[in-house]
């Protein structure tokens, strides 16, 4: 049986700026209300985790957590979203919270020495948001493997970090990832620019394939998907033919 449970924030304010290939980064500070929507509650505030299901009051449209401050008086998250902010502006957050193993992939990232992330879509933002925690970790090693058939909400950019087993013509980089010393790489169908063509699943089996080739006795890898059920599962079956790699998902 799911743990899930439902919480109410209310939005004191929001603002909200297009990105590429029609994405929005909506920025959301939140206080918390009640299950019933009375009043406010008092602070302290908990952190929103990654994976709680977010979407605004009387919005069936998803948003996906990219980045949160917090503090005991308010939470600030920064959410992608395929729409604009609904008008009028909404005046509740829902979220509906059904992980118990968010601090798991955050204590992952943090502490496990050779990482592998996937992300498609608009979960590419929790690939972000895991990213973040990564980025200070400057000793390990760490590869993220980006993909979409609608664009990414960013530019590509050609890679500056070199990194080996993957395809030479997969050149296409985020500057974000780049700029937190993240190799990564770009895979789409629709012939993008610097794009490996072809699927998620199909640029992370060629990296398994070719990585295997070189793994070392004691070396082992953790993966995290962020994607949508589909991919998930295909990338969660491929990684199972390699003793070397665990796997977790979203």
């Amino acid at each position: 049986m799911s743990n899930s449970s439902t919480q109410r924030y209310s939005i004191q304010m929001a603002s909200q700026s297009e990105q590429e290939a029609g994405y929005w980064l909506l920025n959301v500070t939140l206080n918390k209300l009640d299950k019933e929507g009375g009043e406010n509650i008092p602070p302290p505030l908990s952190k929103i985790k990654l994976g709680d299901s977010l979407q605004f009051e009387n919005s069936e449209h998803p948003l996906y957590l990219f980045q949160q401050t917090h503090s005991k008086q308010q939470i600030t998250l920064q959410l992608l979203s395929r729409h604009p902010l609904p008008t009028p502006q909404p005046k509740t957050l829902n979220v509906l919270s059904c992980l118990a193993h968010s601090q798991t992939l955050l204590e992952t990232c943090q502490h496990t020495p050779n990482l592998i992330l996937l992300g498609s879509e608009l979960q590419q933002a929790n690939l972000f948001y895991l990213a973040k925690y990564r980025s200070h970790q400057s000793n390990f090693q760490t590869l993220a493997l980006l993909h979409s058939e609608t664009g990414f909400p960013f530019k590509p950019k050609p890679a500056l970090l070199m990194t080996p087993h993957l395809p030479p013509e997969a050149i296409g980089t985020s500057q974000l990832l780049e700029d937190w010393y993240i190799p990564n790489r770009l895979a789409s169908q629709q012939g993008f620019a610097g794009c490996f063509d072809g699927t998620l699943e199909a640029l992370f089996a060629n990296w398994l394939t070719q990585k295997s080739s070189t793994i070392q006795a004691s070396e082992s890898w953790q993966m995290i998907v962020c994607a949508p059920n589909e991919m998930q599962k295909k990338c969660l079956a491929i990684s199972q033919s390699y003793d070397w790699i665990k796997a977790q998902a979203l």
